[in-house]
């Protein structure tokens, strides 16, 4: 840990969290989601339209520059001493993508990853129950891709600690359950946002669609 990085993390608490920036950090005036999350291919229906940009591996796809960067998130709330999730998920890393990953690298606190290793790490990260995000807009092109945990993301905690709902808008997927299901109730338990809802008595699935898990947990059990 760097001489300052204690410092700079209790500084981020009182400015993000006690003076509540996240709500300019996480949404505009009107409301908008400047985060979103993006579903990862094998969890999509082929019938479900998903653009292009709103899809992980498409995003990945498309770029000749990737560099994982240890997550800001996990690494900060480690420092601290209080990150919730240190038992179940690892520090990890964002992607970064283009001119982000260059300058990661040239910053020397990136490294470079191929895109067939760029996908397996996303799948990796989202089997553990993550939320692969990016940016909320189509243009121009996702310079990051995170792997949001519910208790250390300075995206995701807008809905799961904090009082945001307009945090981290949901993806246009909807997952559902096919005739395989038994009404475990694993899936329910793996969402952050408790979007999904299972009787194991009645045998009833029910999806909270404004609210709905975006991390194909379905396919993920």
């Amino acid at each position: 840990m760097g001489e300052n990085d204690l410092k700079a993390a209790q500084l981020h608490t009182e400015f993000f969290i006690e003076d509540k920036y996240y709500r300019n950090y996480e949404s505009s005036k009107k409301g908008t989601a400047i985060w979103r999350s993006l579903p990862v291919e094998q969890a999509i229906d082929p019938g479900v339209p998903i653009r292009d940009f709103e899809e992980a591996h498409r995003v990945i796809d498309e770029q000749t520059s990737i560099a994982l960067v240890t997550c800001p998130c996990r690494s900060r709330r480690e420092k601290l001493g209080v990150r919730e999730c240190k038992d179940n998920n690892p520090i990890g890393a964002c992607l970064f993508l283009g001119i982000s990953a260059i300058m990661a690298d040239n910053m020397r606190i990136g490294q470079y990853v191929t895109n067939k290793q760029a996908k397996t790490y996303i799948d990796e990260m989202v089997g553990m129950g993550l939320v692969c995000a990016g940016a909320n807009w189509s243009s121009p092109p996702n310079a990051v891709i995170c792997l949001c945990c519910e208790c250390c993301c300075s995206q995701t905690r807008g809905r799961t600690r904090w009082d945001n709902p307009d945090a981290i808008t949901t993806s246009n997927f909807i997952p559902a359950q096919d005739s395989n299901c038994v009404y475990c109730g694993k899936c329910a338990a793996k969402c952050m946002f408790n979007a999904i809802s299972v009787d194991k008595k009645s045998k009833t699935f029910t999806v909270e669609k404004d609210a709905h898990c975006p991390t194909g947990c379905l396919n993920k059990l």
